[in-house]
């Protein structure tokens, strides 16, 4: 008899070396006034897109710095998405504000 319910299961195919994870993808400060950081927890061909809140993909670099700063100084206030994706295509959105 299981005691515990709220177990959580993980699977991941096999020979995956890295997992793309909202927990280990930092992005800071939020809510963000001029630049936004981003820290990437392995190396890999990194796409990171600035999506704002019709969907539309308003900016996109490709990089394989670990540690990667984005200008928002240009940008009106909002809610803006990066979407971070490795060149396995793992991929993690995170919501950014800008006051």
């Amino acid at each position: 008899m299981i005691d515990d319910v709220n177990q959580t299961i993980m699977l991941f195919p096999v020979g995956t070396k890295n997992i793309l994870t909202a927990v280990n993808v930092k992005v800071y400060p939020n809510p963000i006034s001029d630049y936004l950081s981003l820290e990437l927890p392995y190396s890999a061909q990194w796409k990171v897109s600035i999506i704002d809140a019709q969907s539309k993909s308003i900016d996109q670099n490709t990089s394989t710095d670990f540690i990667q700063f984005l200008d928002f100084q240009s940008y009106s206030g909002g809610t803006y998405f990066v979407q971070i994706e490795d060149e396995e295509g793992n991929r993690v959105v995170k919501m950014i504000i800008k006051p």
